[in-house]
């Protein structure tokens, strides 16, 4: 069990900001923040786990995303997640909402939503991150939720679904302005898995008898779009961004660890 906990804690690691991605769309699925952070009735983020696919010794390949859902938090324990309502973990989410809503409404970060990665062959639930901090998306006004929006975000879950169980892993691009996420993979440099960019050449696969590069891994990454909840994968991203650019996130989460470094390493736990 400790040997599970601590390789899908790496496997986390890995896919942290694909699965920040899914989080944040699953949420706004599932009502938008306000419902999912609502001290009555809690949820919580459930990632269903399964065995890899084409494993090749790097965390990113360890596992696969089966399914997930946005649960309450009393269905939520009976899979093994009692340790996010302990009383330290419960007070730190607390400190956590606090110290959001001092910022206002319009504070980009709105609070922690508790994780759990569940193994439904083991029939045994983990928690390697504890959790997210969940994100709240930049609205414009008048802006709603309606079906194109949410095929569009369903279709955003799908691909990176499809990436992390390619053994994609997607990382924040270096500028700004880009709307969809590099692609590459974790390599060992010492003893630490670092990111590095797939080059053009291992993205697409060698070229075919007829000349043209391979579809394989782009294959992987898109097979689960669906052009009849959006009209195209990058109008997905697009959205995506709009509604939670990647350096707006990053830099507003940056600034509130630097303040409560003890949310960093409670959301780092393994």
């Amino acid at each position: 069990m400790a040997e599970l906990l601590h390789e899908s804690g790496r496997w986390f690691q890995a896919h942290r900001f694909t699965l920040t991605m899914i989080a944040n769309a699953l949420v706004e699925l599932g009502g938008g923040v306000d419902v999912a952070l609502n001290p009555d009735t809690p949820r919580v983020v459930i990632f269903n786990l399964g065995p890899p696919r084409a494993y090749d010794g790097t965390p990113a390949t360890a596992f696969t995303l089966e399914s997930l859902c946005l649960d309450n938090s009393r269905h939520a324990s009976n899979a093994g997640a009692d340790p996010l309502w302990s009383p330290e973990m419960v007070a730190l989410r607390e400190t956590a909402a606090l110290t959001l809503q001092s910022a206002g409404v319009d504070s980009v970060l709105a609070g922690m939503i508790p994780i759990i990665a569940y193994f439904p062959d083991a029939q045994w639930g983990t928690s390697p991150l504890t959790s997210f901090l969940l994100c709240r998306p930049q609205f414009a006004a008048g802006e709603v939720v309606d079906e194109r929006m949410r095929g569009t975000l369903r279709n955003v879950m799908r691909m990176c679904t499809g990436g992390i169980n390619a053994g994609v892993v997607l990382n924040m691009p270096e500028d700004p302005h880009k709307v969809v996420p590099d692609m590459g993979k974790v390599v060992l440099e010492g003893r630490s898995w670092t990111w590095t960019p797939h080059d053009r050449a291992v993205l697409v696969g060698p070229p075919g008898p007829d000349g043209v590069p391979g579809r394989r891994l782009a294959y992987e990454f898109l097979r689960y779009f669906d052009p009849e909840l959006s009209p195209d994968p990058v109008d997905c991203f697009v959205t995506y961004h709009r509604l939670w650019p990647y350096h707006l996130m990053r830099d507003a989460a940056m600034q509130v660890l630097e303040v409560y470094p003890d949310l960093d390493r409670h959301n780092r736990r393994r």
